[in-house]
């Protein structure tokens, strides 16, 4: 039987999240960010998705792209 978890609101700010982040070991935080930031969507892409994926690729390869450094 799963146990079901009552969480309460808390306010907790930004600074101290990064901290609290910054203060895991490097698997800890892949864990964490995996957890929040991946969907795992096995659906098959719809018509507009690849739509959308074949003019990203055509984009690439003309070079129509914006630098991201990621910063």
């Amino acid at each position: 039987m799963k146990k079901e978890v009552v969480m309460e609101k808390v306010k907790v700010s930004i600074d101290k999240l990064v901290e609290l982040i910054n203060s895991l070991d490097e698997e800890s935080k892949y864990k964490l960010l995996e957890k929040l930031f991946v969907d795992f969507d096995t659906s098959p892409l719809t018509d507009e998705e690849r739509k959308i994926i074949k003019e990203a690729e055509r984009d690439l390869k003309e070079g129509k792209v914006i630098e991201w450094n990621g910063k």
